[in-house]
């Protein structure tokens, strides 16, 4: 579990980093990094398939495409986006 949650200066690359250095990563919380963008979200799905909780509240350059990459290389994953939590795919 890793909460960098209002982290402004975290972005793609240190995310990319991250997930490339921790693959057995299961939370992840980047609330309200606005340098988060659908290419953190997509690193993370592609290199850290136990990931099983996002927290991307106030991501605002996450976008649906990014939410629909997760949701199809992760399914198992619950993300908090928009104040809402999306449940896993059944």
């Amino acid at each position: 579990e890793l909460l960098l949650g209002w982290c402004v200066r975290v972005s793609d690359t240190g995310v990319a980093q991250l997930a490339a250095c921790c693959p057995l990563l299961a939370v992840l919380s980047v609330r309200a990094c606005p340098k988060v963008t659908d290419a953190s979200v997509i690193k993370l799905a592609q290199s850290c398939c136990y990931l099983v909780d996002l927290d991307i509240r106030g991501c605002d350059d996450v976008s649906q495409s990014g939410l629909d990459a997760l949701a199809m290389m992760l399914p198992q994953c619950s993300v908090q986006f928009l104040e809402k939590r999306m449940a896993p795919a059944a």
